[in-house]
């Protein structure tokens, strides 16, 4: 891989648990948050499109997201790279790889505490692309996160399609991206909202009568995913969410002494 420009450096309204989980174990966002890129004709109109594939779970907070589509293969091999590039990946890559990286539409996960990384396809003018988009979260303060923002590609790849690919990430994942700029106003709307009396007030009910659970107890692993980790049919599913909260509090509390009890 080889990185292209200098990163990008923003600051957002948002903690960094929220950014990271955002992009790290939340597909199910997609169909709402970034509604406007299907009324474009950008996405697919199948409100379940980007929950096709598995969510992976590693240990520690780590995993990701392999969409694929509805038939469980992506309208673009390869994440839509030059097809004089397909016999490098066979051949560098085992047969299990080779399979999944032709099926799969977009790579996206994250390494707990604050790095997250999406491989997309993306473009302009009707033109699709792929690339490597890595990020840190680093925080500022509850409320405030600055984002660390690198474009990445292989450097195999012809020289136009990386400028192609590029404007494509620009256009999408850069700091003035249609996607960027959906996903930072919702950030900083859950900040506004949590400062609110209501929400010091009241508790969560975490239940599946709202659907808050998103697969909790029904949707089991997937033992046929060629890969490591914990895989699930879907990405619609808060399997990696849980993951990322669970060792978040694991490392905030694992020192903590209790008067009168035992460690």
């Amino acid at each position: 891989m080889e990185v292209i420009g200098l990163p990008q450096r923003w600051v957002a309204k948002a903690n960094w648990k929220a950014t990271q989980e955002n992009f790290s174990a939340d597909p199910y966002h997609v169909q709402t948050t970034h509604r406007s890129t299907v009324e474009m004709g950008i996405s697919p109109e199948d409100p379940l499109y980007a929950g096709y594939g598995h969510q992976v779970v590693m240990q520690n907070g780590h995993g990701l997201n392999v969409i694929t589509s509805k038939t469980g293969r992506s309208r673009a091999p390869y994440q839509g790279m030059p097809e004089s590039m397909w016999p490098m990946f066979q051949r560098n890559l085992k047969p299990e790889q080779d399979d999944i990286l032709s099926r799969t539409t977009v790579f996206v996960g994250g390494v707990y505490p604050n790095l997250s990384f999406v491989s997309p396809i993306h473009g302009t003018e009707g033109h699709l692309h792929n690339y490597l988009n890595f990020r840190v979260w680093r925080p500022l303060a509850p409320d405030k996160v600055e984002v660390w923002c690198w474009f990445m590609i292989d450097k195999a790849a012809p020289e136009e399609y990386k400028k192609a690919a590029y404007k494509g990430y620009l256009g999408s994942f850069g700091v003035s991206g249609t996607l960027e700029q959906d996903d930072t106003e919702t950030w900083a709307r859950i900040v506004e909202v949590s400062g609110g009396l209501m929400m010091r007030d009241k508790q969560l009910n975490y239940n599946n009568v709202s659907n808050y659970l998103m697969g909790f107890s029904h949707v089991e692993p997937d033992p046929t995913f060629a890969g490591p980790g914990t895989a699930y049919p879907t990405t619609y599913i808060d399997a990696l969410s849980r993951s990322i909260h669970e060792r978040w509090l694991e490392l905030l509390t694992k020192d903590l002494i209790i008067e009168g009890a035992s460690k």
